[in-house]
């Protein structure tokens, strides 16, 4: 029996979700409270105007922003806002790195023995012409602030479409699908709050800041998910915050080395720590991964699902950077802003925001568990020349690694009396590594009308053990170059 383990497109599969996250924020901005402490929405002037509810209608909204409106003569205020972006790209390489898992018939093995190879595979026919999509989304939200506190609804959308070219070179449309639901493909988030407490579709509370990257996407870890999460502030600086999240948006399974499942019932649970000074933002966070496997009892018909867990962790920290305070005067309009993340994780690959190069564990034959592991980190600097004019650059670096218990192929004791020879013991192990360096530069035609160009490099490169025997080391490498024209209403 064979099946994909991971089809080695480092860009490709991660792509689509950078580009919804990079138009919706900057079509989003104006969505925004005016006030952000540590990461969390507050509103001082906002909690003022509550003690004197006469006041009512757009007054009572111009905190929010010039944007906001009063809904009729409430306090209720309406933000909406709406974004268009068209793309091209071309990815410079008529190949690039594919893992197949299999599970390969062995007497006294029932489910069979677990194996993964990799290889070079020819994506010509998928590189060798430029790729085009285009991203709508439009966002509406409600904010009302009373004595009893802040509530706030959310929901945000989009249509998200992009080439897709199949192995005999014909173009298509693909278009993203969650638990094989266009629909829900295109809600990105649906979430009401009230004070602290937010429930929903929602951004999971492990990530951290968007970095800088339009086309291609870094390795960091930025979804959302159903969950629901509350959050107290200690201070104006300082925020705690804790969520129970829908777990089968990590999932990272193919079903031939594990067949991983989540249940409501038992949720993700992730913990997050913001503290902000004036120029800096800290971020901690940490997660415990929960899901069950039925690899055993599918492909043996013996047993029952297996509960499996995982953990990760990450940190983070945004500060601006005021050249000014180095250079001089002149240096006072063109400040920076400089992001570094990390996030390390075991079992729980899907919270380092990498592309699928390991499953979150690969089941024995017998049901014996051996969790993937493994880190990522990226380095973004984002720098401001004039009004009109930003120019960005990134580094992202990974590193996973996946393997499978040692199992006897041949066991000493199928006979009468034992086999006075050693056990013939098979295992793999194999670690991915990859890279993408990119920079990219911005220019404002007009208010709302921006134009970005972006080029980078993408380097993946794997190798691997077999029953302690080394293999073949491969590295794929090459350049990558983009165009993207943003609209935002």
């Amino acid at each position: 029996m064979q099946g994909k383990c991971a089809t080695m497109r480092p860009q490709t599969s991660g792509r689509r979700v950078a580009l919804q996250r990079a138009v919706i924020a900057a079509a989003s901005i104006m969505l925004l409270p005016s006030v952000l402490v540590a990461g969390q929405p507050q509103n001082a002037a906002a909690a003022e105007r509550a003690k004197t509810p006469e006041r009512t209608g757009s007054n009572s909204c111009a905190a929010y922003g010039p944007r906001a409106k009063a809904l009729g003569d409430t306090n209720v205020c309406v933000l909406t806002s709406a974004g268009v972006m068209a793309y091209v790209f071309k990815e410079f390489t008529d190949t690039d790195i594919e893992m197949i898992g299999q599970r390969i018939p062995v007497p006294f093995l029932d489910a069979g023995l677990p194996l993964a190879f990799y290889h070079k595979k020819d994506i010509s026919y998928a590189t060798n012409k430029v790729g085009f999509g285009a991203i709508a989304t439009a966002d509406l939200m409600l904010v009302h602030m009373s004595q009893a506190g802040l509530l706030r609804g959310y929901v945000r959308a989009s249509f998200d479409g992009r080439s897709d070219y199949d192995e005999d070179g014909k173009v298509g449309l693909s278009l993203p699908k969650i638990d094989d639901s266009y629909y829900y493909g295109a809600l990105n988030e649906a979430w009401v709050q009230f004070n602290g407490l937010k429930v929903g579709i929602q951004p999971s509370l492990f990530g951290f800041n968007r970095v800088p990257s339009i086309l291609n996407p870094t390795y960091t870890s930025q979804i959302t998910t159903a969950a629901a999460s509350f959050t107290i502030g200690y201070a104006r600086n300082f925020t705690v915050s804790i969520s129970a999240e829908d777990g089968s948006r990590r999932n990272y399974t193919e079903g031939i080395l594990s067949r991983e499942f989540s249940k409501s019932m038992n949720p993700d649970w992730v913990g997050l720590v913001r503290y902000a000074t004036g120029k800096s933002l800290y971020h901690f966070s940490a997660a415990r991964h929960e899901a069950y496997d039925t690899v055993v009892r599918d492909f043996s018909g013996k047993g029952n699902k297996t509960p499996v867990s995982g953990w990760a962790v990450a940190a983070g920290v945004q500060t601006k950077v005021t050249w000014d305070e180095y250079f001089g005067e002149r240096f006072k309009r063109t400040p920076g802003r400089l992001s570094l993340t990390f996030a390390a994780a075991d079992g729980a690959i899907g919270y380092l925001g990498i592309p699928f190069f390991a499953p979150d564990y690969v089941v024995s034959s017998s049901g014996e568990i051996e969790r993937s592991s493994g880190w990522s980190a990226v380095a973004a600097y984002e720098h401001v020349w004039a009004p009109a004019w930003k120019s960005t650059l990134s580094y992202s670096y990974f590193s996973v690694e996946m393997g499978s218990p040692a199992e006897a192929i041949i066991p000493t004791d199928i006979g009468p009396l034992p086999l006075d020879v050693p056990a013939t013991m098979m295992d793999f192990d194999i670690k991915v590594r990859g890279s993408v360096l990119q920079g990219g530069i911005e220019h404002m035609l007009a208010p709302g009308v921006t134009a970005g160009l972006e080029v980078g490099y993408t380097w993946t490169e794997a190798e691997g053990r077999y029953g302690g025997h080394k293999a073949q080391e491969l590295s794929v490498g090459y350049p990558h170059v983009g165009f993207y024209l943003r609209r935002a209403f």
